[in-house]
């Protein structure tokens, strides 16, 4: 807040944020049978307003401390760091494997590859993944498989997702980065 013209909410006194004080973004799986690329699914999330606090985005009701969103998969967990590409949040999750002791039979890992908004958790205006086979919405989450942290490259004018799936393969998928994920030098350092 010192450095900047824009001054943020700060906890004092190493206070605490509570869910309540949290605005909630639902993640829906939506039907998805178009497994051209080995997407096992596709998901969308809520685009909720977040009132934050002693913003005057909201009007009156400015109390929020950020976004929360359950993860629907059964043990669905992010393992991972997450990343800031092409101006939004990317994060996979993953969904541990299941073994089934009377059959033998075992499911495998699984996650989906999430990319939202950073300052409200919830989708954007456009899709980032292209080309996905689904065309009932925008996209918030792919059925990726992904693990570790995903990057972002350029081929020639198009840019391209790229992560490793629990197969050990790598997938890139072609992406349309934000309007607002503007790439400029943010630092430098002047040397004698």
């Amino acid at each position: 807040n010192g450095k900047s013209t824009t001054q943020y909410l700060s906890i004092t006194n190493q206070g605490t944020v509570s869910s309540s004080s949290l605005t909630t973004q639902t993640i829906t799986s939506q039907s998805y049978t178009s497994d051209t690329l080995g997407i096992s699914g596709v998901r969308t999330v809520s685009n909720t307003s977040v009132c934050w606090k002693n913003s005057t985005t909201c009007g009156s009701s400015n109390t929020s401390m950020g976004w929360i969103m359950a993860l629907p998969g059964t043990n669905e967990q992010i393992a991972y760091n997450p990343s800031y590409q092409d101006g939004y949040f990317v994060v996979s999750t993953v969904i541990p494997e299941v073994a089934q002791v009377l059959s033998c039979d075992v499911t495998a890992a699984s996650g989906f590859t999430f990319a939202i908004l950073p300052d409200t958790g919830g989708t954007a205006s456009s899709n980032y993944f292209l080309n996905s086979g689904y065309s009932g919405g925008i996209i918030a989450a792919l059925g990726l498989s992904g693990v570790g942290s995903g990057t972002a490259v350029n081929s020639g004018s198009r840019r391209f997702a790229i992560t490793q799936t629990t197969s050990g393969i790598g997938k890139a998928l072609e992406v349309s980065p934000s309007s607002n994920s503007v790439v400029r030098r943010v630092n430098w350092v002047r040397r004698r």
